[in-house]
């Protein structure tokens, strides 16, 4: 947990930044501390189990121009005193401030003014801050506000704002005046501003984000950036950004009141939602906040500058209606039934509203010159991130207002009145609008601050949502597919859209990772109905055979779901396709000119990667990625087939232009329950997980390693081999359970001859696995690719084999035929044994690396350049850089005198070396052998270790040239003592992304160990 300070002039400076904290990292009762002493934290929610959410940060620090402060945060078990700042405080600096609106009138705080702010929002030693607001003139709806922050050394900012929007005050209108803003005595803003009604602008204008009593430091407050993905509060993303001009230029350099900014939405980029096409603005998040989420640290500030100034603009759009009795955002309770005035005649500027029953509406607009359409069904999350980013309420009320406007905007009948549901209907609500509109409240839930009233209409609302859609297609039968009822109805067969079927998917699933504050039994719920809609991707990205749909034709505009015109989605009765063979013919039938027939090639009606990252493959990213983030039965097997297409890669570039939907897979580090042996250690100490050892009397000592599964299981067979022992057994254990132990999937054969690859009863001989223990998630198998070093004789062959841990069975096994296993993978190429997995789930072996592509069953030798000193093993997947990276000492058992380390993109490998470091000179006074290395996702580097040398940790941290860096693991005070027994780790060293952290196997007849390194 750390975020970094910079600025342009040396000195002390204060600062505050909204910080948000992974599920458990600070547990309830426990407070955080930092590495610099003037530092507070203020909390604003938490997660379901208590621990510390979202807060807001502030201090001050003595910096360097130029030059970053990497600020480390600590979880303490008690939170840093001192009595708060007070209005006392700000009213003893002097400051002084001014809103004037011309005739309309003017208003000013000054000396007795700072006593009675609207709303107290922080409330700390270093930095306190209040909301402030009052009426301009007698005008009935311009409001003027302020945000005030006050810093301990007597620094004040302000974000100043005027807003034209109450709920039900009779005669909103256009509000045109030149407005003046002074702090100090002093104008800092002066300007014609044409303001419609409800929309609202911040009194900035240029570079500035904001208004200080003296000088603006410019101050950049910089996050880690995978620690905030990590907290699964924004989506994960595998783009990189490193620059503004590329892909969809940056627009919001800098800010005018009510600016368009990054607002494009259409083929001819302008602001009105109602384009139809791609639109940046919208997805999960806009795409400049992915930008920002995938930022390289040169271009961070201008991204986090242009993020605040976007949060701004969308103020430009009609949706802040103020409960004109509260001044707050309104409760959905306290206006059940009221309905926005129709936007044909009344000029509300919300597309496509219903009509009140009751016939409650909000008044009609007398003037709607200016005004700009929201669209739920294309509508931005407006304010989210900028919120998460500085913590000012500012944008948490714009994350309300759009919430709260697609509430009132939506026709009371389809909403259910107070319910605030979000489901289709014909000619009315789209599928897309509901996942807009679920993402707009969820948002909202998420950090509305625990203990306001917001927070409970929030959640009722969601709550109605689950209720609703768990009811319609979980808790009764409905479409086999996965699919939802469309908002219309009106083809040769019953059609939905998919790519709007996958907004759905990817928002519950988002939803499910947010951590909402639900009731007990609703998250179960809300995974039930992420199970359900999850099959709409996951089918669609089938193998091909029957009764599957081909992976390769997986996005079309339509697909067909039943026979009938008009399926019975409320009974669920159909009638239905129920198979996706079936809905595949009656989908491509006639087929279209862009209808692929090549496996392995995916086909698309827009085949340019420019094209490709704008549509419907693109959409359904997120989907795709959360139900594997949540596994979703086939979710796993379904992606590998996607990112495994031959041209995927090729489309990998325009995501790292156009990032909105290039999403990854989180890791379930975040889930709500961590294992029992897991919960509450300490990051970076060593410990043994109770109950582990023995191995399951499977013989890994003898140069063996096991697989790690998708769902968190380790698990080997076939181990020994050579001088050791013949027992192939399988076993396996699940790290998941609260206390694992190993379990025999499979016995040991009774009869073991000399050096064969298969026994008398079909199942493979042992023999010394090494690295080739892999998990290969296109079949769901544990794999062992190669049969090296057999009992007694170190025979070797060339066979590949599979095991099913769900089933505890090998692949094809024939007893009295060995070697007839008749599972029907590809031999390996001789002399060769598997060494990795890559993130398209293709086998790469040692040696000479080949590949083997599951998709089609087949090794490849597509290396082309070499590097000079091949590396043996260890290798490891590099997912942040789609590259392959493998190091070892000579050959990786001893032999050679130097370092060697290459990384491979395609068929290419580069060498690398490293820079000069002390960790350096111990790797080579180590001469490290049968060592064990792995991928840290969440920390962007490798980790390497031997039980040679079991007081070491290896950290090998990536560059963007061949030139990387080499450190040591700086173990915790509690760290325990690996038994330092010299065994081959080979394959018993693994990243596991579930727990965020390694498991090693030091010694097969002594416990597990594990580590928690994020």
């Amino acid at each position: 947990m750390q975020f970094s300070l910079s600025v342009a002039s040396a000195g002390t400076h204060p600062f505050a930044l909204g910080y948000s904290f992974r599920r458990g990292d600070i547990p309830a009762g426990s407070s955080v501390v930092a590495s610099i002493p003037n530092f507070q934290i203020t909390p604003k929610n938490a997660w379901p189990d208590g621990s510390l959410k979202f807060a807001v940060l502030a201090g001050q620090a003595n910096l360097q121009a130029n030059s970053a402060l990497v600020v480390t945060l600590t979880r303490s078990s008690s939170a840093s005193g001192g009595s708060a700042l007070t209005t006392a405080h700000l009213k003893s600096t002097g400051v002084t401030a001014q809103i004037s609106a011309g005739s309309i009138g003017s208003v000013n705080w000054q000396g007795t003014d700072w006593d009675a702010p609207f709303q107290y929002w922080i409330a700390g030693p270093l930095m306190s801050s209040w909301i402030y607001r009052k009426a301009l003139g007698s005008d009935a709806h311009l409001v003027a506000w302020l945000e005030v922050r006050l810093f301990a050394n007597g620094a004040v900012e302000v974000l100043p704002w005027i807003e034209n929007g109450y709920l039900k005050v009779a005669g909103p209108t256009v509000k045109t005046a030149t407005f003046d803003f002074s702090l100090g005595g002093r104008s800092r803003f002066n300007a014609l501003i044409t303001l419609p009604h409800h929309t609202r602008t911040p009194l900035i204008q240029g570079t500035a984000l904001s208004h200080w009593l003296g000088n603006d430091p410019g101050l950049v407050a910089q996050l880690d950036l995978r620690y905030l993905q990590a907290t699964e509060v924004v989506p994960s993303y595998f783009a990189k950004t490193t620059n503004l001009t590329d892909g969809y230029a940056i627009k919001a350099t800098s800010y005018t009141p009510l600016q368009q900014g990054d607002y494009k939405f259409g083929p001819d980029q302008t602001d009105s939602m109602t384009n139809t096409g791609f639109g940046e603005p919208i997805g999960l998040l806009p795409g400049w906040d992915a930008k920002l989420l995938t930022a390289e640290p040169a271009v961070y500030g201008a991204l986090l500058a242009a993020v605040v100034r976007n949060g701004y603009s969308a103020g430009r759009y009609p949706i802040h209606y103020r409960d004109e009795m509260t001044h707050r955002v309104p409760r959905f309770s306290a206006h059940p039934t009221t309905c926005l005035a129709d936007y044909r005649n009344d000029g509300s500027g919300f597309k496509s509203q219903g009509g009140s029953g009751a016939g409650i509406y909000t008044p009609a607009i007398a003037d709607t010159s200016g005004t700009r359409m929201w669209d739920t069904a294309h509508s931005p999350a407006v304010g989210y991130l900028p919120y998460l980013l500085t913590g000012r309420l500012y944008f948490l009320e714009e994350v309300q207002f759009a919430a709260v406007t697609n509430f009132h905007g939506n026709d009371p009948a389809i909403r259910d009145n107070g319910k605030g549901l979000h489901r289709p209907a014909s000619q009315a609500w789209q599928v897309r609008s509901c996942a807009w509109g679920l993402r707009a409240l969820s948002h909202a839930l998420s950090i509305t601050p625990d203990g306001d009233p917001l927070q409970v209409e929030f959640r009722n609302s969601v709550q109605a949502n689950i209720d609703f859609y768990h009811g319609r297609y979980v808790a009764q039968p409905n479409n086999p597919l996965g699919f939802i009822i469309d908002d219309t109805a009106s083809d040769t067969y019953g059609k939905s859209p998919p790519w709007q079927a996958d907004f759905v998917t990817a928002t519950v699933g988002y939803m499910l990772s947010m951590g909402l504050p639900l009731a007990a039994g609703y998250q179960d719920k809300l995974a039930g109905f992420m199970g359900y809609t999850a099959k709409s991707i996951i089918g669609r990205l089938g193998t091909g055979q029957s009764p599957d749909w081909w992976y390769i034709n997986a996005f079309p505009y339509q697909a067909a779901v039943s026979p009938r015109p008009v399926p019975d989605w409320a009974g669920g009765t159909g009638p239905w396709f129920n198979s996706w063979r079936e809905a595949y013919q009656a989908t491509y039938t006639p087929p279209p000119p862009w209808l692929g027939s090549t496996e392995g090639t995916l086909a698309l009606e827009y085949p340019n990667p420019g094209d490709v990252v704008r549509g419907y493959l693109a959409n359904a990213m997120p989907a795709i990625t959360y139900a594997v983030r949540h596994g979703v039965p086939g979710a796993l097997a379904a992606y590998n087939r996607l990112i495994g297409a031959s041209n995927f890669g090729s489309f990998l570039p325009a995501f790292n232009l156009i990032p909105v939907w290039a999403t990854r897979p989180a890791s379930a580090g975040a889930s709500s329950s961590l294992p029992a042996w897991l919960k509450n250690k300490a990051l970076n100490e060593w410990f043994p997980i109770s109950g582990t050892s023995g191995a399951g009397g499977a013989p890994l000592n003898d140069y063996s390693g096991f697989a790690l599964t998708a769902d968190g299981k380790l698990a080997a067979g076939a181990a020994g081999g050579h001088g050791g022992s013949r027992d192939n057994r399988v076993v396996a254990l699940n790290l998941l359970s609260d206390a694992p132990t190993w379990t025999v999937l499979n016995a040991a054969s009774s009869t073991t001859p000399n050096d064969v690859a298969y026994n008398p009863d079909g199942k493979p001989a042992s023999r010394h696995t090494y690295h080739s223990t892999l998990y290969v998630p296109y079949f769901d198998r544990v794999m062992l690719f190669g049969v090296r070093f057999t009992a007694p004789g170190a025979f070797t062959f060339e066979k590949v084999d599979g095991f099913n841990v769900n089933t505890g069975v090998w692949d094809g096994v024939v007893p009295g035929k060995p070697g007839q296993s008749g599972s029907g993978y590809a031999d390996i190429l001789p002399g060769y044994y598997g060494a990795a997995v890559d993130g398209a789930g293709n086998v790469w072996s040692a040696g000479g690396f080949a590949k083997y592509t599951p998709a089609t069953n087949s090794w490849s030798q597509p290396v082309i350049s070499p590097a000079p000193n091949a590396v043996r093993y260890p290798w490891a997947w590099d997912s942040r850089r789609q590259q392959m990276f493998g190091l070892c000492w000579g050959d990786g058992e001893g032999s050679g005198a130097d370092v060697r380390a290459v990384k491979q993109v395609g068929g290419s490998q580069t060498q690398v070396v490293f820079n000069s470091s002390s960790a350096l000179s111990q790797f080579i006074a180590d001469r490290p052998i049968y060592a064990g290395m792995d991928y840290d996702t969440d920390n962007d580097r490798f980790l390497f270790f031997s039980a040679d040398h079991p007081t070491r940790v290896y950290v090998v941290t990536p560059n963007a040239s061949n030139v990387w860096d080499m450190s040591l693991l700086a173990l915790g005070a509690g760290s325990a003592a690996l038994p330092g027994t010299g065994k081959p780790l080979v394959g018993k060293f693994r990243y596991v992304p579930q727990l965020k952290g390694f498991v090693c196997m030091p010694d097969a007849t002594q416990n597990l160990y594990f580590i928690r390194t994020a």
